[in-house]
């Protein structure tokens, strides 16, 4: 039986970002809100969601391990990798501040 606790950040990370999507899908097709491109709210969402999957990649205790007929690798590379991925979008984010409305 595989552990899912080695997979935990990339389904949070991904129910996440749907949920983000849908509620902007929603948000931009409203009237009442003169069709806002992205909110203060998502945009916070965002960098909420982006720093506790960081947490959670941080935390998580990894062993090398291939999961899914080896499509899935767990090390301690893959590991950072993710991690300076997670600052890098961070970054991006707040630096891209001047767009929300």
């Amino acid at each position: 039986m595989m552990n899912l606790d080695l997979i935990f950040p990339e389904i949070f990370l991904s129910l996440s970002i749907l949920i983000l999507l849908l509620y902007g899908v929603f948000l931009a097709t409203s009237r009442n809100y003169n069709y806002p491109l992205i909110t203060r709210y998502v945009y916070f969402y965002l960098l909420m969601v982006i720093a506790l999957t960081w947490m959670l990649v941080w935390n998580n205790e990894m062993e090398a391990n291939y999961f899914f007929l080896k499509v899935f690798v767990s090390n301690d590379f893959v590991k950072y990798t993710k991690l300076i991925i997670l600052t890098s979008v961070f970054l991006v984010v707040i630096i891209d501040r001047k767009s929300v409305v």
